[in-house]
């Protein structure tokens, strides 16, 4: 067995890939173990947004493992304090909530990272090192600093101001935006104002030769939403299981009740 596992995202999207994940909101072992099964490359378990304990997140970042997709998770700038043991659990990634400039990143890297490019705290006797076992720590902590991936969500004025710089971070991987969060920051101007922003940000994500991620929210996309999202090489297209299966639950309750009225009428 591979310690640390590898990181397969981080693979597929330096092969140019458009890889499909899903974000989990509910604590779920089956709705992951399905998206493995559905061919899902990455699995985002959101702690920012959602009530997870450092246990609960550390079950679903097993599963993910064991289905074959890389786990990322989203916490908040401030939350340093849960880095440590979801790296002992073995997540591969962080998508960190409102990054506001190169200095957060500078932060969130030494953290991350063993030296030379940081000063994370030597320790690998949890799952990702296999608890120690015949694990030589030298050559582990070169890998792992090869394996993990560290993202920004842009999402407040400051970042727009400081996007050169945070996207000139040699440790980020990618990025993704929260036009939402963006807008308030602003002040609330009609979106329409914002998403020309947002468009901006993206195409300089990847001219910096950063990834980028999308989310779909509860949507499957259509051609012409999915051709707009991919373009360029290594995207990250993020769904929401919730909203899937909630919007078939939706459609299929509306067929039926049509069914069954138009039924009714005729007898």
């Amino acid at each position: 067995m591979e310690t640390p596992s590898k990181n397969l995202l981080r693979e597929k999207l330096a092969r140019g890939e458009t890889c499909f994940g899903a974000v989990m909101r509910l604590y779920s072992h089956e709705i992951v173990e399905m998206a493995g099964l559905a061919g899902c490359d990455f699995i985002v378990v959101d702690i920012e947004h959602e009530p997870f304990t450092v246990r609960e997140a550390a079950d679903l970042i097993r599963t993910t493992l064991l289905y074959g997709m890389t786990p990322i998770a989203r916490i908040g700038r401030g939350s340093a304090q849960l880095i440590d043991p979801l790296l002992s659990a073995g997540v591969q990634g962080f998508n960190i909530a409102r990054v506001r400039s190169a200095a957060d990143l500078d932060e969130i890297a030494d953290m991350l990272f063993y030296h030379p490019q940081g000063s994370r705290t030597v320790y690998a006797l949890g799952r990702s090192g296999n608890f120690g076992h015949e694990t030589d720590e030298g050559e582990w902590m070169k890998r792992v600093n090869a394996e993990i991936m560290l993202g920004a969500i842009i999402e407040e004025a400051a970042a727009i101001d400081n996007l050169d710089a945070i996207l000139a971070h040699p440790a980020l991987d990618f990025i993704d935006v929260g036009a939402k969060d963006l807008r308030q920051s602003m002040g609330m101007p009609p979106m329409t104002d914002i998403l020309p922003i947002v468009a901006d940000v993206v195409k300089k994500a990847k001219a910096a030769g950063k990834y980028t991620g999308h989310s779909l929210q509860g949507h499957v996309p259509d051609e012409a939403m999915y051709r707009r999202l991919s373009d360029g090489k290594g995207v990250m297209l993020i769904a929401t299981p919730s909203g899937i299966i909630i919007s078939a639950l939706a459609a299929q309750v509306a067929a039926s009740r049509k069914i069954s009225t138009s039924q009714e009428h005729a007898a």
